[in-house]
């Protein structure tokens, strides 16, 4: 909630450089100290009697002064008028920065009465809607928890159909799809997962996606392993970071199409060469290893290249552009074409 503070805060400073009305500015100030204060009496009548005033009628403050009207009221418990208003901040402010918030407050004004349907839809349409980290995470836990322990089955399913899409479904179908496991019935779990395979964009569900699945099918595969060599620290860390999320977020997406199971053994090359020698030494000796992905750089990889060619273990550097590196061995494997032949090209 403090971040919301410190973002009206600076609306209000940006904006009162545009020459906005000055009073309500003031006035917005009062409100914030109020419900700082946990005035929520005095909160809340000042900033109905703003919002209703013909100055703010036009004013860009007026989805700022309601917002801080819902968050008071409901301090003060006044579940029946928080409906109300956030159904109106709903109408009048839909493309608001404050919606994932007011639908987060109305999830929990809905659960504190047991209304157990109508704080999940909310609390899933807060994700529609929110960039701020700490909501997603409470709207995510909220919806999870009454998904799993409030709802009935029939319940859970009707509520699928009045969602509107985005990120909010697709949690909903890895809820049913986990509700169905629980009960056994693994065809209908199958279809919840199958529905959304294609439409998970962020790695927490990605995960979530594989664990159902692994409970789903349930069947054992060999093992085996793969060695990063990569610049985790030193001048090339930056890149060896990206490169390392990349290659962990496309085994997630893609780990249960998999033949095997596949292990990533990360091994730091400090963004140096004789350390790259070094952990690449120390890679080959892992048992089940089939490959190792890097070095980085064009000087490990000519250094790495000889210890993968001697153990007969594939070497895939990403990056590196020294010519003639892929021509070391049948072991060595250059994706990024060699800088002579780039320049070529160019030419």
């Amino acid at each position: 909630m403090m971040r919301r503070w410190l973002a009206i805060s600076f609306f209000l400073l940006i904006t009162t450089t545009l020459q906005a009305d000055e009073l309500i500015k003031l006035e917005i100030e009062k409100i914030i100290r109020d419900y700082s204060l946990a005035n929520y009496y005095n909160a809340a009548k000042l900033s109905m009697n703003l919002y209703e005033s013909e100055e703010t009628q036009d004013s860009p403050y007026a989805s700022v002064i309601l917002f801080l009207h819902i968050k008071s009221i409901a301090r003060l418990e006044q579940f029946e008028s928080v409906i109300e208003k956030s159904r109106l901040f709903e109408q009048n402010f839909p493309h608001s920065r404050y919606l994932d918030d007011i639908y987060l407050e109305l999830a929990d004004q809905y659960f504190k009465r047991r209304l157990y349907p109508n704080a999940y839809l909310s609390a899933l349409e807060a994700l529609n809607y929110s960039d701020d980290t700490e909501t997603e995470k409470s709207a995510r836990e909220l919806s999870r928890q009454i998904a799993l322990h409030y709802l009935s089955a029939e319940e859970h399913l009707n509520n699928g159909y009045l969602l509107k899409g985005g990120e909010a479904l697709i949690l909903h179908q890895l809820f049913a799809a986990e509700r169905w496991l629980a009960a056994g019935r693994k065809k209908l779990a199958e279809k919840a997962l199958v529905d959304i395979r294609n439409s998970i964009s962020k790695r927490e569900d990605m995960e979530h996606f594989n664990r159902l699945l692994q409970i789903l099918h349930k069947r054992e595969k060999k093992q085996v392993k793969i060695a990063l060599l990569l610049p985790l620290t030193g001048n090339f860390s930056q890149q060896g970071q990206a490169l390392l999320e990349g290659i962990r977020y496309g085994l997630e997406k893609h780990r249960f199409s998999l033949k095997y199971e596949l292990d990533l053994i990360v091994l730091d090359t400090e963004s140096d060469a004789i350390s790259a020698v070094k952990q690449a030494q120390n890679a080959v000796m892992i048992k089940d290893l089939i490959a190792i992905i890097g070095p980085l750089s064009s000087a490990s990889a000519i250094a790495v290249a000889p210890v993968c060619t001697d153990h007969k273990i594939p070497m895939i550097t990403p990056t590196a552009t020294a010519p003639g590196l892929a021509g070391i061995s049948e072991y060595i494997f250059q994706i990024n074409s060699g800088i002579s032949e780039r320049g070529y090209n160019i030419g």
